[in-house]
């Protein structure tokens, strides 16, 4: 996996349980965290977004794809992503 890590086109933060953020802006970043930082390493979710991530990584599947499987494992872990939507007029934090 050496690469340029494919960037999410919206980045976006967790708030873990202890009250720490981590904010993901690429996909390797993400398959990083989901194999050795994160909190419930079970469930359909978690393994359906390690694998996505790992064909975004070979260029099989597009980074959004992903970005959208990790959100999906966020809540499967009961943790709370922020997306930060871009826009013209700023940016303003919304629960995923």
């Amino acid at each position: 996996m050496s690469n340029n890590g494919i960037p999410f086109a919206q980045p976006f933060t967790l708030k873990m349980q202890c009250g720490l953020e981590h904010t993901f802006i690429n996909a390797y970043d993400a398959l990083d965290f989901l194999e050795n930082e994160w909190p419930l390493r079970t469930g359909t979710s978690y393994a359906h977004a390690v694998a996505v991530l790992g064909d975004v990584l070979a260029g099989r599947r597009a980074s959004r794809a992903a970005r959208s499987a990790l959100i999906s494992a966020c809540h499967e872990a009961g943790l709370t992503p922020v997306i930060v939507e871009l826009s013209g007029n700023g940016s303003r934090p919304n629960a995923a």
